[in-house]
């Protein structure tokens, strides 16, 4: 069972979600993205929309069919760019949209991933509103990204938002790998706290529902609990 993509979640959620939850959110999807990494293969389309959240509030990547292997033969590493998803150039590295540019890399990923970052943070999709050839004449002509409202800061905390920047900087050089995106994460979300949701279980028959209710409520308060704990740390 899971409760949909990543993408879907904080569009449904975002005015209910601490800095914990985006950050514990946020960090599992880049542990995904950097086992991957280990395995020298490329996701190839990293986005919220390809992330996807399970009944214990785990992020887990999906849609592994875009997955390219780096050890593979050269030739087999290009792409056509109508082979990855619709929504790609909202989260697209400005290099790898430049005409005749096929090959995809670590570097392509890491991008991608802070446009996610950036979507996790704000509960709003990359260059929302313009067209797919609108966002590429701001990527690649502009050298644009995404505006930060000034409440982003109240909503993920301070390092986030300077990792996610150094994320999308221009030259891929500059980007961090995943290794280090993942390891900053994990001291971001030490700070604020990770979010520890639990979901109740669905009672198995009508006898047990009582018994169930009563689980169900008692989680529901440890929820709470956690969750003021969580705020009045970051309010510390």
């Amino acid at each position: 069972m899971n409760l949909g993509s990543l993408h879907q979640f904080i569009r449904n959620n975002h005015s209910k979600l601490s800095k914990a939850y985006r950050h514990t959110f946020i960090s599992d999807a880049a542990n995904g993205i950097y086992e991957m990494h280990l395995k020298n293969k490329c996701h190839h389309d990293i986005k919220p929309g390809n992330m996807l959240i399970d009944d214990r509030f785990n992020v887990k990547i999906c849609d592994l069919d875009s997955v390219k292997d780096l050890n593979a033969p050269k030739d087999t590493l290009k792409s056509t760019k109508s082979s990855i998803g619709a929504h790609t150039k909202n989260y697209a590295a400005p290099e790898y949209l430049k005409p005749g540019v096929t090959t995809y890399n670590f570097k392509c990923d890491i991008f991608s991933f802070a446009m996610s970052m950036y979507e996790v943070g704000t509960g709003k999709t990359p260059f929302d509103g313009m067209t797919q050839d609108q966002i590429s004449i701001e990527l690649m002509s502009k050298d644009s990204r995404p505006i930060i409202p000034d409440n982003m800061y109240d909503l993920v905390d301070d390092k986030y938002i300077k990792l996610m920047r150094k994320a999308w900087s221009t030259d891929p050089n500059q980007r961090p790998t995943m290794k280090n995106i993942v390891q900053q994460l994990q001291t971001i979300c030490n700070k604020s706290g990770r979010s520890k949701l639990q979901v109740p279980p669905a009672p198995s028959s009508t006898k047990n529902n009582k018994e169930a209710e009563e689980k169900a409520k008692k989680l529901r308060e440890e929820n709470e609990r956690i969750k003021r704990e969580n705020e009045e740390a970051i309010a510390k």
